[in-house]
């Protein structure tokens, strides 16, 4: 069975996605303070603490429920994968509520 699509229309190459991705805004972190500029700013960010996951617990994310209800500004979250997308979607939907 031949598939519907041939690779190359299915999928960006990465240059093409490199490419795409000029137009936009971009972020590089950095530990040293740079020279605020029209390009680039010193932006209030920090690591976020020692939190782990502890998925055997009756609340797996009591760590970082505990440092959520105490932090005075937004918290991003990111992930490697769809599937550890989803299960952290899972355990997060608990810290919603």
């Amino acid at each position: 069975m031949r598939p519907l699509l041939p690779p190359e229309r299915l999928w960006l190459s990465i240059d093409a996605v490199n490419h795409a991705l000029k137009n936009y805004p971009k972020i590089n972190f950095k530990a040293e303070k740079v020279r605020s500029s029209v390009r680039q700013k010193n932006l209030a960010v920090s690591a976020l603490p020692a939190v782990t996951i502890q998925s055997q617990q009756k609340e797996p994310l009591s760590q970082l429920r505990q440092f959520i209800e105490h932090f005075k500004g937004n918290v991003l979250f990111s992930v490697e994968t769809e599937g550890r997308r989803e299960t952290f979607t899972g355990f997060t939907f608990t810290i919603k509520n």
